[in-house]
């Protein structure tokens, strides 16, 4: 698996490249709509196991412009010639 990864990056994604995981299916959908007031971790996220964070709605299920801005801003970053999608519905790619 990791040479058919590896071979697919090379051909089809110039680097830098940004890759992003974006779940935004109605099954995610319907576990972030539970978070009303937040909570400390959602399903072992160590990412956002810091003092004072909280896991809200808007953590959970950013709304399509702030994903945009983020990933806009990180393709600034790196200077990212390209941009890999993984997601479980909509890419956004239209946006």
């Amino acid at each position: 698996m990791t040479t058919k990864v590896q071979e697919y990056v090379a051909k089809n994604l110039p680097r830098p490249f940004v890759a992003i995981h974006l779940r935004n299916g109605e099954d995610w959908v319907r576990v972030c709509a539970r978070l009303d007031g937040g909570i400390p971790s959602l399903m072992g996220s160590p990412q956002c196991d810091r003092p004072g964070f909280s896991v809200t709605e808007e953590v959970c299920f950013p709304p399509t412009p702030t994903v945009v801005s983020q990933v806009a801003a990180a393709i600034k970053k790196y200077g990212a010639r390209s941009l890999y999608i993984a997601t479980d519905a909509k890419n956004l790619k239209r946006v």
